[in-house]
């Protein structure tokens, strides 16, 4: 290889017979302008691919993220607020056989059972409040029966 004015040559030799005495070589010169030039687009084409595939998959990726995580946990975010506030409607839906529908489900369920026992408890507290009128109600009526017991025995 060799560096002339015009870039750099691949040289070749061969050897040649003359004649019986005589040797000759052919040298045969190949510019290496066009190898370096195919070289150069062929690394700027694979760059530009690259990149293009790139940013192709970083859009699906992307796409599928936000279908397929971020929305389904915004949902979940919204629910946990609302049962936060108190309201334990079991109104979670999410599609399909993966985690976060299983997800859904069991908090759909863990709604549907507070609510139960929320019920529960606030008919236990009703039961209580009754009998507990009824029993300031038996104690009037105890108390009442004494006075006026006490009043008899005064009288008579």
């Amino acid at each position: 290889m060799d560096t002339g004015k015009d870039g750099e040559f691949r040289f070749t030799y061969i050897p040649v017979n003359v004649d019986q005495n005589n040797l000759g070589a052919l040298e045969l010169a190949e510019s290496l302008s066009l190898l370096k030039s195919y070289s150069r687009d062929s690394v700027l084409h694979l760059l530009y691919t690259t990149i293009i595939l790139l940013l192709t998959v970083g859009i699906v990726l992307w796409h599928h993220f936000q279908k397929w995580i971020h929305q389904p946990l915004v949902r979940f975010i919204d629910k946990s607020r609302k049962i936060g506030h108190g309201d334990l409607s079991p109104d979670l839906t999410v599609k399909g056989r993966n985690e976060f529908a299983q997800l859904a489900r069991t908090l759909n369920t863990m709604c549907e059972q507070l609510d139960a026992t929320q019920q529960a408890i606030r008919l236990e507290h009703e039961q209580r409040i009754a009998t507990l009128e009824q029993l300031r109600h038996t104690e009037r009526l105890a108390t009442l029966g004494r006075i006026s017991a006490g009043m008899a025995h005064e009288l008579g």
